[in-house]
């Protein structure tokens, strides 16, 4: 049966014989029909304010049908905020005409916070009865996935750290090992700590395991030195690393500020600073096409108006494919905030000097990297003209990484 039979059948008066016709009858020009057409067409903010002014009268059923029935089984291609907000306004009507998991259903493809909540709420309440591990464990992955888009979502933080208590999240965790400097226990930490991997300033890193339902995966683990001051830094680490995402920045997969974690997605290609203590891996011999990812990432932090701060080989990561990711957006300022101090030998000198944060700094770490690259033997000395270039007075050095990938090779 094709759209209009059934919008007729839909439609249609109890009293009214069917009629039988060889094409199709358009229908009256209703305000369900006008909202199968917006649907249809794409014109979803139409479609969305007769849903709207139909809420609670007459019109309501026949269009939410109409809208249900023209709606296609996944989000179209080229769906803008419009589809998301009328995605979730049908999802209201269901839910308050009791269909919890018709509701449900129509918001999985839904993109937008408010509708992501909404589903976990949802899951969370149960679809049919009390809700079954299986939806709380959805629940509990879709507000993760809120909050690794923004830390400060509505509510998404609250609901988070209920549901995980709710489900005892971490009660397998394994004592944290000698030397950790905070200790966190029982649900707040969900995670078994295996090893030490890394230790900083701010925290100290660690090889963890999750587990997420039936499945577990491997993280690393960011445990911040004290509890007071973790809030803040991690916090500010994680609202950078999402907000620069993308191929080359290391994915934030979960954070609780107030219990001083960071979880991040897990380098299964080792640090820069592995290999360069290794000393033999094809990545130092052939740096090119990841050194120029590398900068393109700074290039972007630095036209958004911010420095990294921190570059150097411990916080350029590997993932299973050999692309590099840049973590640690702990001492990331904006251009021109107040100098804090670095890692010793990838500080600029007028870093040091107490001038402001600027793009150059970026820069000169980047060339000491490459130094460190050519000292260890594993690349030639094709790159001494980057390295020269990057670590030369603030002057004639590159003003920024995007200036800098105009040295760089192809």
């Amino acid at each position: 049966m094709g759209l209009w039979e059934r919008l007729r059948a839909v439609f249609r008066r109890p009293d009214a014989p069917a009629v039988e016709t060889e094409e199709p009858a358009i229908a009256a020009d209703t305000a369900a029909t006008r909202a199968a057409h917006a649907v249809a067409e794409g014109r979803h903010r139409e479609a969305l304010e007769l849903l709207r002014a139909a809420r609670d009268g007459l019109d309501e059923a026949p269009v939410l049908d109409a809208i249900l029935l023209s709606s296609p089984e996944s989000a179209p291609r080229d769906a803008g905020p419009a589809w998301d907000e009328l995605t979730l306004a049908v999802a209201d009507v269901l839910v308050a005409r009791g269909e919890r998991r018709r509701a449900c259903d129509h918001l999985r493809h839904a993109r937008s916070t408010a509708a992501k909540v909404l589903r976990a709420d949802l899951l969370c309440d149960g679809l049919d009865g009390a809700a079954k591990p299986e939806e709380l464990d959805l629940a509990l992955a879709l507000l993760s996935e809120v909050l690794r888009a923004d830390i400060d979502a509505p509510g998404a933080r609250e609901r988070w750290t209920r549901l995980r208590a709710r489900l005892g999240r971490g009660a397998e965790i394994a004592p944290a090992p000698l030397g950790a400097t905070l200790l966190v226990d029982g649900p707040a930490l969900p995670f078994t700590i295996v090893r030490e991997i890394a230790r900083g300033g701010s925290g100290v890193v660690y090889e963890a395991r999750e587990r997420l339902g039936p499945i577990e995966r491997t993280v690393a683990l960011k445990l911040a030195h004290q509890r007071d001051s973790a809030r803040t830094f991690l916090a500010h680490e994680a609202r950078l690393a999402v907000r620069f995402r993308g191929p080359n920045v290391v994915p934030i997969l979960d954070v609780d500020p107030d219990e001083g974690w960071l979880a991040m997605a897990w380098a299964a290609g080792g640090s820069l600073r592995g290999k360069l203590r290794a000393g033999v891996d094809p990545l130092l011999a052939s740096p090119g096409p990841w050194l120029r990812a590398l900068a393109s990432v700074l290039a972007d932090v630095h036209r958004a108006g911010w420095v990294h701060g921190d570059l150097k080989p411990a916080n350029v990561l590997f993932d299973e494919h050999g692309a590099p990711w840049l973590g640690d957006f702990a001492l990331a300022r904006p251009t021109g905030a107040p100098a804090t101090p670095g890692s010793a030998g990838y500080v600029s000198p007028e870093r040091l000097a107490g001038a402001a944060y600027a793009a150059a700094d970026d820069v000169f770490a980047f060339g000491r990297i490459v130094e460190e690259l050519i000292a260890s033997g594993a690349t030639d000395e094709r790159f001494a003209a980057i390295a020269h270039a990057c670590v030369a007075e603030s002057i004639r050095r590159p003003r920024d990484a995007t200036e800098l990938l105009i040295l760089l090779p192809r």
